[in-house]
């Protein structure tokens, strides 16, 4: 089961609960298919699950990130051991180096996470043999160089186990949404089939009306708030009939007219503007017989670029 855009599917998941609470001695059909509580339970249940989801990506981003930077650093102190191992192994490849764990005729530092254990496990035992070789004041020894092979064997693990929670959760988060879906979608039809097109009480269950070809009315509560440079987040109030809604923006002294530069189908949306500037916003509700009336139009400052230190 793949859900889209989970914004909208809890937003209009909590309108039918909260409906069917409302309507529940009304439309005994659908409470013979599904019930408040047990609605109630499948939405919390899908909303956990998609948490739980969340932060084990969350997790497995860091722990990718962690991995690049302990392999950036063990390629860098196979590059210093390198460097300091050519008083002794000479400045081009020969079999002494091989001991070293630079194989294959070539000094070049390996750039997968295997070859590069492999390169400092041998660079441990090399210096264990060889400890006059081992340069205590640069952390080039046997003991740094086990540490550094040790940290990227954890990260490295660490990313596998991230790949292997991401999957599980994954799969509980999917199974928990197909039964939210499947009893959502079985309570629609039986509501479908008490509830007669055009009854104004779709609204407590959804933002439009079967069969009303009316266009939506107007937005309402229309507010802005300064976000990152050359950003503004607009919210709204939702709109009766909305299906989506349109953002537009009129910049004092570069646009004649209003422009739209935004269209989604939640009650907030994030515009690209030219930072410091000035400018007009309105918001209008759409659906599929035509837009509404535009909101009441506000004044806002786009947020500027910082200054150069």
């Amino acid at each position: 089961m793949v859900i889209g855009n989970r914004s909208e599917f809890y937003s209009g998941t909590r309108q039918f609960i909260a409906g069917l609470a409302l309507h529940e001695q009304d439309f005994t059909a659908v409470a013979t298919v599904c019930t408040v509580a047990a609605l109630n339970q499948l939405y919390a249940s899908s909303r956990a699950r998609q948490q739980l989801f969340q932060q084990t990506r969350d997790g497995k981003r860091d722990a990718f990130n962690a991995q690049r930077d302990t392999r950036t650093a063990a390629s860098a102190f196979i590059e210093k051991s390198r460097a300091a191992l050519v008083l002794y192994l000479g400045s081009g490849w020969s079999e002494a180096w091989a001991q070293a764990g630079f194989i294959n005729h070539s000094l070049a530092v390996p750039s997968t996470d295997a070859r590069i254990v492999d390169t400092l496990e041998a660079l441990e035992r090399y210096f264990t043999a060889n400890p006059a070789q081992q340069k205590a004041d640069l952390n080039i020894t046997a003991q740094f160089t086990k540490q550094t092979r040790e940290n990227l064997e954890l990260a490295v693990a660490t990313v596998a186990r991230c790949k292997r929670e991401q999957r599980t959760n994954r799969d509980v988060r999917e199974d928990a949404d197909t039964a939210l879906v499947e009893m959502l979608s079985t309570a629609r039809k039986v509501l479908a089939a008490t509830l007669p097109e055009g009854d104004p009480r779709w609204l407590d269950f959804r933002t439009n009306v079967p069969g009303d070809l009316s266009r939506p009315e107007g937005v309402e509560g229309v507010q802005w708030e300064g976000g990152l440079p050359g950003h503004l987040t607009v919210r709204w109030d939702a709109a009766v009939r909305a299906e989506s809604y349109v953002v537009q923006a009129q910049v004092a002294g570069a646009d004649e007219t209003f422009r739209s530069v935004a269209t989604v189908r939640d009650t907030s949306a994030d515009v690209a503007l030219t930072p410091g500037a000035q400018v007009k916003l309105r918001v209008l509700a759409r659906n599929a017989s035509g837009p509404g009336v535009p909101s009441d139009e506000l004044q806002a400052t786009v947020p500027a670029l910082a200054a150069a230190a």
